[in-house]
């Protein structure tokens, strides 16, 4: 059966199984979780060969727009947009499009653990701005629950990185443009959008930003080994395509709030395949935030039903 929510066509490239619309949405959110925890991992290889950041996000946003165009094409899904959509999705663009460049900046400043994990508390401001600026509900479980996952956050923080001030504003600045992106999504009915037609148009926006943008950095690497492209193109699939498909699919089920929530599986996943694939060392201190995330995720969802 088919993926569909209300009137909205279903365009995921594949189907999924027949459950409720929120055991869906939270199924395709941690799906995406997955994806983009596993991306990191991915990346690594691709450095090893000489890319940098800076190109991973130009490249994946690049490799993913001929695939979404044919996916388009073959599912016969128009490309044209009503007019007044326009400023909608360019805002949700640039707001996807800072995340990713604000975060990539703190590593100049923070060690990308600390970054990460201080990024990582974009579903707290999510929260907040669902409840101060839209007025949500927000039960006191489910805050009680985000708090309790925001400090478990915080075991992942190396203690020498918070003297750096401005590395950690940079990183928690790339953690609160990520909630308005996700909150933009829902609140302006983006969601309503096909998935791979909003896919497509955002991976256009970030790439051209991107672009226009190296004119002033020139951090883009064009000369790499045909390995390095493979794997820049494996993460393209993984996040600029599928999890981006998944997770705003997840938002339209559940809602931004509850979706950014979920979303705190993606650092538990990342520590688990960076020790698996990367033969990281298994620290007690992440292991013990990796509980505390994962207990009150549970906790939350359990109470909830």
């Amino acid at each position: 059966m088919r993926l569909t929510h209300g009137n909205q066509a279903g365009s995921f490239p594949f189907a999924v199984p027949a459950f409720s619309l929120v055991s869906k949405g939270i199924f395709m959110t941690l799906g995406s979780s997955l994806l983009y925890g596993f991306a990191p991992v991915i990346c690594s290889f691709s450095y090893q060969l000489g890319n940098n950041p800076y190109t991973m996000a130009f490249l994946r946003s690049v490799f993913v727009i001929p695939v979404l165009h044919v996916l388009c094409h073959v599912k016969g899904i128009g490309y044209s947009l009503p007019l007044q959509r326009l400023p909608d999705l360019l805002i949700a663009g640039v707001f996807s499009i800072m995340t990713t460049w604000l975060l990539y900046m703190s590593y100049a400043y923070l060690g990308v653990g600390t970054a990460v994990s201080i990024h990582f508390l974009y579903p707290l401001f999510t929260h907040m701005i669902c409840r101060y600026a839209f007025h949500d509900t927000v039960s006191k479980v489910q805050l009680r629950s985000l708090l309790i996952a925001s400090a478990g956050l915080l075991l992942f923080v190396n203690p020498h990185d918070i003297t750096n001030v401005k590395g950690v504003l940079i990183a928690a600045c790339s953690g609160l443009c990520y909630a308005m992106y996700l909150v933009w999504l829902e609140k302006r009915r983006l969601s309503e959008i096909n998935d791979l037609k909003l896919s497509y148009y955002l991976a256009i926006i970030a790439s051209s930003f991107l672009l226009v943008l190296n004119l002033f950095t020139r951090q883009l690497v064009w000369v790499q080994p045909a390995e390095s492209y493979f794997y820049v193109f494996l993460v393209a699939m993984c996040t600029s395509f599928l999890a981006s498909v998944l997770l705003k699919k997840g938002i339209g089920l559940i809602g931004s709030a509850k979706a950014g929530f979920l979303c705190l599986a993606e650092p538990v996943l990342s520590m688990i395949f960076g020790i698996v694939f990367l033969h990281e060392p298994f620290l007690i201190n992440k292991a013990l935030g990796c509980i505390v995330i994962v207990w009150s995720i549970l906790t939350s969802f359990k109470r909830r039903a």
